[in-house]
């Protein structure tokens, strides 16, 4: 992304976005929950105003380990596009939510999606 603040990170992190006061590193914790090829694509970035900073990214990797709850590998490939929010005050996160839909996590993985 030319003119982004955002810019390659650390080992363990798919990425650094800098926004007034904060620097935010974009974590890679996927490998660690069953998927060691977990990528994370930043489609777009930007502040939407009042310190709120959206992020709109893609997650790409293959079930290959235990979910977090237990569930067995599925040797399946997942694509799952999402986003986050985060309330930036000063030089602190207050706040974050992330979206994105189960149904497509369960549908991909050939899993049975649960119910609230």
């Amino acid at each position: 992304m030319v003119g982004s603040p955002f810019r390659e990170g650390r080992d363990d992190s798919v990425g650094i976005v800098t926004v007034p006061g904060v620097e935010i590193t974009l974590c890679n914790l996927g490998g660690r929950a069953g998927y060691p090829d977990f990528s994370v694509e930043l489609v777009s970035m930007g502040e939407t105003g009042g310190g709120l900073v959206a992020f709109q990214w893609v997650v790409r990797g293959t079930n290959t380990g235990p979910g977090l709850d237990g569930t067995p590998p599925t040797a399946r490939a997942l694509t799952l596009p999402g986003a986050t929010f985060l309330q930036v005050e000063g030089d602190k996160i207050r706040s974050e939510h992330v979206y994105h839909d189960r149904q497509t996590i369960a549908e991909q993985l050939g899993l049975k999606a649960t119910k609230d």
